[in-house]
């Protein structure tokens, strides 16, 4: 099986890294579904489909896991690079965590996501192995 080409990006999952370090591969992947998943629908005039922000949802009430695992799944399939996903949602007060089981062309990997409330707003934090 060939290996994807992720391209390569500069790394800014949560933030700017301000040394410009480049990310490739399912890292690049990783950070991109973080934006993606960080990122309100409607919000990018190319692209208004773009986006499911699940920081939105901490602290709310009336969420419900099985709902966000089922758009966070839909969001995801979006990305040509991803053939199929499946999300786990656990929730409490002030920290939401996604485990997404994720296939690609070269087989299937994890990624995790984070969403904590901190001062000043929320941060996604992706939980990444990088020796896939």
């Amino acid at each position: 099986m060939a290996s994807i080409d992720y391209g390569s990006d500069i790394s800014c999952s949560s933030d700017l890294d301000f040394d410009l370090s480049l990310t490739s591969k399912r890292r690049s992947l990783g950070e991109s579904v973080a934006r993606r998943l960080g990122t309100s629908a409607g919000y990018l005039f190319y692209d208004p489909n773009f986006g499911y922000n699940v920081t939105d949802l901490i602290g709310r009430a009336g969420v419900v896991p099985q709902v966000i695992a089922a758009n966070v799944q839909n969001e995801l399939v979006k990305d040509e690079r991803i053939n199929d996903a499946v999300a786990t949602v656990t929730l409490n007060a002030d920290r939401l965590t996604i485990l997404c089981e994720v296939q690609d062309d070269d087989g299937p990997f994890d990624m995790t996501f984070t969403v904590e409330q901190r001062t000043g707003g929320q941060q996604i934090v992706l939980e990444f192995d990088e020796s896939i």
